[in-house]
């Protein structure tokens, strides 16, 4: 199972990609809930880095750190959840790719237990969902507001 949202966005999908490298500068306007993020190891998106974040999910503070595993630079970026939540959901990538108007990012969150995950705790699922979604949607407003 996969929690997973996309959107176009009318920008090239260089666009896209540079703002995700420079997610340290755009964390806290990305949403709402982005409270902090900064490189702990590296600084950018690169095999080895390390990003420190902290967000607002279910109404509780997470402190996150994730391992970028693969970087295919303009395209895509996989990661791993190196904190408690990565037992439940230990990895997740972004996604990049070209479409007739500009670009297709998709967020995708790979959890462990799947449906359980939905059983267990539906309510922090759907918010997780939710948060996911409005990501996508804010992205698109930025980034598109910015190119006009």
């Amino acid at each position: 199972m996969k929690i997973s949202d996309s959107i176009e966005i009318e920008v090239a999908p260089k666009v896209v990609f540079d703002w995700l490298s420079q997610l340290d500068d755009h964390y806290r306007e990305w949403h709402p809930d982005h409270r902090a993020c900064y490189w702990l190891k590296g600084n950018g998106l690169s095999p080895g880095a390390v990003l420190y974040a902290e967000e607002i999910l279910h109404g509780k503070l997470h402190r996150l750190r994730y391992l970028m595993r693969e970087v295919d630079p303009g395209h895509r970026v996989a990661f791993k959840i190196l904190d408690a939540v990565g037992l439940l959901i230990p990895s997740g990538e972004f996604r990049v790719e070209p479409t007739a108007r500009g670009s297709r990012f998709s967020a995708t969150l790979y959890p462990r237990f799947g449906q359980l995950l939905k059983v267990l705790i539906p309510g922090r699922a759907q918010a997780l969902i939710t948060h996911q979604h409005e990501e996508g949607k804010n992205l698109k407003r930025l980034l598109e507001r910015i190119a006009s």
